[in-house]
């Protein structure tokens, strides 16, 4: 997880752009699904009632910025097994579950994901229901839309 936030960081605060250390982060994200992949074949999903909720969290940041698609979407279910007895911390889900559904060509539920056009600017994927998505946010325990989007513009350039 701190190799994984580090490059991203170091991208964010220096104002480069992520295709500028494409290379890098690939690497590192191929990695760290390596690993991934190993710790969840041998012990299953390291869910916070059994490895904590710093492990559980860096499990969950390591899938979301896998590129591995089928891994995710296997993840998104053992993740789901957990959900109910409060191993998953909500709002990660949240994540993982609109990240999977963008990568299959449909629309998001809580709308955390969003991409960068040709000339930076970056936008929403498609949200299902949006009239609802301030309740469904809640349910997760996520911030309400207008206030991420808040957050996300002063993160990125942001429409």
């Amino acid at each position: 997880m701190q190799v994984d936030q580090q490059i991203r960081n170091e991208i964010l605060e220096s104002g480069a752009s992520f295709e500028e250390r494409g290379k890098e982060v690939i690497a590192i994200d191929s990695a760290s699904t390596e690993y991934l992949k190993g710790v969840v074949e041998r012990y299953g999903w390291p869910d916070s009632m059994i490895a904590g909720s710093e492990a559980s969290h860096a499990a969950f940041l390591l899938v979301q910025h896998s590129n591995d698609n089928d891994f995710q979407k296997h993840a998104l279910t053992l993740m789901t097994e957990v959900l109910d007895h409060g191993g998953i911390d909500l709002e990660d889900y949240a994540f993982l579950y609109d990240r999977v559904q963008v990568r299959e060509g449909k629309p998001q539920k809580y709308g955390s994901q969003a991409y960068s056009d040709s000339l930076g600017v970056y936008h929403f994927y498609p949200i299902a229901d949006s009239i609802n998505i301030d309740a469904r946010r809640a349910e997760m325990g996520m911030m309400p839309f207008s206030d991420y989007i808040r957050l996300m513009k002063q993160v990125y350039q942001f429409e």
